[in-house]
């Protein structure tokens, strides 16, 4: 067994010491002292559906509300989305199918799972909740009194915790991480006999995301000094358009099927962000408060066009299949 300057130290035997902060403790195992970072999730979920149709449409108009709130502490989600569908058939004959749905969603410290974050890396974290409680703190580290004193007296970190856990804790209960999205998606299909063997086909379909986040990191410092505060925005937008004809057409026992059309598709996206560089005031989650330059930059702006033409044919024989 190869050497190594750790042990498992004495037995559990409730004798009282003095912890690694200079505490008085009994020396025992806590019970559930890993569980005790966590809470009960909840989530809910509340719809609302509104239907109706007839022999020349038909239509859909639903909303929907998801909430829930995490494992982790100030971990939540709140998202809400409406949809409406519509059938109609025009003249007779031509056949419209529409949809549009919007989604409004908001997260709030979503949960790291595990250590290869690099911003957590960055501020002092090294890995998420899950990762640090339930495979680092020891089972005598009293997880509910450092939840209760993670903020030091004077503000800030309490670095008293010499197993360095407190610094998760200041993560999870002080730092504020939003994720705001906007989701617009519509389509419509319309089918048209031209003639009885003759059929148009047209398609569009248009998809947007639009996020902002937000990162507001509280100080960790004296009086909470140096706070810090990154803002980023972006955007996607894909739209789509198809057509084809259709040609179809019997001949005693023999069936001809030909398809021919295009298709369009267009993708761009953009985005930017800026951070502060040190800070001015403690709890002031400006721009304007960075103390040095502010450090902005922005996403190269990308688009790409694609277009195809397809053409297919099929024929056969009743009861049997041509090549």
């Amino acid at each position: 067994m190869a050497a190594t300057p750790y042990n498992f130290g004495p037995k559990f035997n409730g004798q009282p010491i003095k912890d690694n902060s200079g505490r008085d403790v009994l020396y025992a195992a806590i019970p559930h002292n890993v569980l005790d970072a966590y809470r009960t999730a909840v989530s809910s979920n509340t719809a609302l559906i509104i239907s109706g149709g007839s022999a020349q449409g038909t239509f859909r108009l639903s909303y929907a509300r998801n909430s829930s709130q995490g494992i982790t502490p100030n971990n939540d989600f709140k998202g809400n989305s409406f949809n409406l569908r519509g059938t109609q058939r025009l003249l007779g004959k031509i056949i419209v199918d529409a949809n549009v749905s919007y989604t409004k969603s908001l997260s709030r410290n979503a949960a790291y799972v595990g250590n290869e974050n690099t911003n957590l890396q960055n501020r002092g974290d090294g890995a998420g909740i899950l990762v640090n409680f339930a495979a680092g703190i020891p089972r005598s580290y009293d997880t509910k009194y450092w939840m209760k004193n993670y903020i030091s007296p004077e503000g800030g970190w309490n670095r008293e915790d010499k197993n360095n856990f407190t610094n998760t804790l200041y993560n999870l209960y002080e730092n504020n991480r939003t994720a705001d999205d906007d989701n617009f998606r519509g389509s419509i299909d319309v089918q048209v006999p031209v003639t009885k063997v003759f059929k148009f086909q047209g398609f569009a379909n248009m998809n947007y995301l639009g996020s902002s986040y937000e990162d507001r990191t509280r100080g960790r410092d004296k009086g909470f000094n140096n706070p810090e505060y990154l803002t980023t925005i972006g955007s996607r937008f894909t739209t789509l358009y198809r057509g084809a004809l259709y040609y179809s057409e019997s001949f005693h026992d023999f069936n001809l099927m030909l398809t021919g059309g295009g298709e369009y598709f267009r993708f761009s996206a953009r985005g930017n962000g800026a951070r502060t560089d040190g800070s001015i005031y403690p709890e002031i989650y400006r721009l304007s408060n960075s103390r040095d330059k502010v450090v902005a930059w922005e996403d190269k702006p990308y688009a790409r066009d694609l277009g195809s033409l397809f053409y297919q044919r099929a024929r056969s024989i009743t009861g049997m299949r041509l090549p």
